[in-house]
C-alpha cells in the first residue's frame, strides 16, 4: 500500500452538471450512499455531498489499489464514513459555501478538516448573535473577535475562530 497524504478541494458552484451527469456519478457509490443524497432539499447540497462521496471513494481506491465500485463504506457511530475493509485510513469531508474539501491520510494519525464560508447568515442582529453564542469562546477570544474592526470584519473574525 503506497503512502499518500491528500488535501483536496473542489468548487462545486462552478461544477453545472446535467440530471445524466448528476446520475452517472450517482452510479459511482453506493446504495445507501444514494439514499442518503436523495434527501437532500436544495441541488448545491445534493451536489456538495455527492462530491465528498466521490474523493472519498476515489482515495481510498488509490491507496487500496481497489477496484472503484468494489469499496464499500459503513457509518461509524458518529455517522461518519468510514470503509468497510480492515485498511489504515482515515478521511475527512467538509462542505459549506463554494467548496467540499478532504483530507485523507493512511496511517493511524487521526485527522480532520473543516470549511466555513467567512460571512455570517443566521437571519439575527449580530450582537444578538454573538450573544447567543457568548459560552462558546472564552473572554480573551470574545476580545479578538469584537476588536477586529467593522461588523464585516468582526464576522470574519468569528468565522475563523470557530474553525480553529
Amino acid at each position: 500500500m503506497a503512502t499518500k497524504n491528500v488535501r483536496w478541494m473542489f468548487n462545486f458552484t462552478k461544477w453545472n452538471p446535467t440530471m445524466s451527469d448528476i446520475l452517472l456519478a450517482s452510479s459511482c457509490i453506493q446504495k445507501e450512499e444514494k439514499e442518503r443524497l436523495s434527501r437532500f432539499v436544495f441541488k448545491k447540497d445534493l451536489k456538495a455531498s455527492l462530491i465528498g462521496h466521490l474523493m472519498a471513494r476515489k482515495y481510498v481506491s488509490q491507496i487500496s489499489g481497489g477496484k472503484y465500485n468494489q469499496i464499500r463504506f459503513v457509518r461509524d457511530e458518529r455517522g461518519k464514513p468510514v470503509v468497510e475493509d480492515d485498511i489504515t485510513v482515515h478521511f475527512n469531508i467538509s462542505h459549506q459555501g463554494d467548496f467540499t474539501v478532504f483530507a485523507g491520510e493512511n496511517s493511524d494519525t487521526m485527522l480532520g478538516i473543516d470549511v466555513m464560508k467567512l460571512e455570517y447568515t443566521g437571519g439575527r442582529d449580530l450582537n444578538e448573535f454573538f450573544r447567543i453564542m457568548d459560552r462558546q469562546f472564552s473572554s480573551q477570544e470574545w476580545q479578538e473577535i469584537k476588536g477586529a474592526g467593522d461588523k464585516k470584519e468582526q464576522e470574519r473574525m468569528f468565522c475563523r475562530s470557530v474553525t480553529k
